[in-house]
Formats: structure tokens, sequence, C-alpha cells
């Protein structure tokens, strides 16, 4: 199949790495992959080169450039399928649609908890062919903001095996012994964003007080220590910014 994936975001995070295993995945599998996303974002550097075809797009609000350059593709290419993974992206795919009649299937993905308005949902009920949830949670909370629940497929993030081939035990000691994590401590992680882990923070003194409790991934420190000020743990709390490779961890 040939198949256009959009995003207006695919930096660094985990929907990131989701669509870099999805679109590579279909690639080897034999389908004709584009992936339209801006020139500056991670999502395009790790992409360039590989199987799947990337395509520079700049979006907006309400389409942007993006819509004359996605319909070009799928005449050009004759695409069949547009999957859209961010509301920009998603906005564009559906101002391509009506204004230029796109033939191919409009596919949308959601991996979040949707906060959008349910005018949103309606859109998408109107405009996408299906609606991807990546849990059962995010389809019952699309289905609540006037999403067809006829129109949602629930499919789980997939990853491939192979990558955790890579992890490097010799990374794996080097950050053990950077951190002071002797063999035999126990360890609560959590390798985020801002995803909750105030709940963590907030259930320490009901944990076992040798453990160490580390989060990887956040952005403002500020916050997080006043938390932990208030709520005075007995365990150790590490809390370590946004990196460019996590599995050691």
């Amino acid at each position: 199949m040939n198949i256009l994936m959009l995003t207006y975001q695919g930096d660094l995070s985990g929907s990131t790495q989701s669509m870099i295993f999805l679109s590579e995945g279909l690639a080897r599998r034999g389908h004709r992959i584009f992936f339209g996303c801006r020139e500056e974002s991670k999502i395009y550097k790790a992409l360039k080169g590989g199987p799947v075809k990337v395509v520079p797009m700049r979006f907006a609000r309400f389409g942007g450039e993006a819509v004359e350059k996605i319909a070009h593709l799928c005449r050009e290419e004759q695409i069949q399928i547009v999957n859209a993974h961010s509301s920009q992206d998603r906005y564009a795919a559906l101002k391509a649609k009506l204004l230029h009649g796109l033939k191919a299937k409009v596919v949308f993905t959601r991996r979040q908890m949707p906060d959008s308005s349910r005018l949103s949902g309606l859109l998408s009920t109107l405009g996408a062919d299906r609606v991807i949830a990546v849990s059962n949670a995010v389809a019952e909370a699309l289905i609540r903001r006037w999403v067809s629940a006829s129109k949602i497929e629930v499919i789980y993030n997939g990853t491939p095996p192979e990558k955790y081939k890579a992890v490097e035990q010799g990374q794996v000691e080097a950050s053990r012994k950077k951190l002071h994590l002797e063999p035999g401590i126990p360890v609560i992680g959590c390798i985020a964003r801002k995803k909750r882990q105030d709940v963590l923070l907030e259930a320490c003194p009901y944990l076992r007080s040798d453990a160490v409790v580390l989060l990887v991934g956040l952005e403002e420190t500020a916050e997080w220590e006043r938390l932990i000020q208030r709520i005075k743990p007995r365990q150790r709390i590490i809390i370590l910014p946004p990196q460019e490779r996590v599995l050691h961890f």
C-alpha cells in the first residue's frame, strides 16, 4: 500500500519512537511509506536515509502550507491512506480531503487522553474514515467527546524486540555508578515526560524506605522539588531531564 504519515510534532517523546517503529516496520513489510513532518524535527532526522521517504512540511492550526503538499503527494504517489498523528496535521488532512477531494482514506491516531472540545470530536466523526486509539481508556474518552464508536479501532502501540539488543551493559553499569545505585537496591522508575509522577511521589510514605525513586524525562525540576519538600519522602529521589537514549535506564 501507499501510506502517508503526518505529524507536526515528532520531537523527543515516546510517541515519536512509536511513529518511527510503525513507519519503518510497514516499510520493511513492502509498503511505500511517506512521512510529512518538520525538517528540523527529531523524527525527520531519524527517518532520513532509511526505507521511509520523509517529506518536509510546515503545519499550522488550521492546516497551513501542508494542505497543498498533502494533496499533491496523494495525487502523485497514489496515496491510499493518510494517517495523521497529531492535532494540526489532523486538521491539515481533513482540509486537504475537503478542498481537493482526496480519494485516500483518512485515519487519525490518538495516543493521549483527549482534552479537545466535542466539536473536535464531531469533526473526527464526520471527516475521518477511522480513528485509532492506543488503549480502551483513550477510546472511551473519545466517545465521550462525540467521536463515533463505530469508527474507533483500539490498536496498542508496538515496540520492535530487536531494539533491546542495543542496550549496552557497560552503559547500564556506568549510569548505576554515576547515580550511586549499588546492586540490590530496589529502584522504582518512571521514564516519561510529565505524566502524573506526582501520584508516585505522593505514595512514597507507603513504600519501603530503602527504595530509590528514579524519574527520567522531567523538564521542570523546581516544581518537583517543591512537592518533595512538602511530602518529605523517606526514599532517595533522583530526577533527571529528558535523555536522548533511555533504554539503559
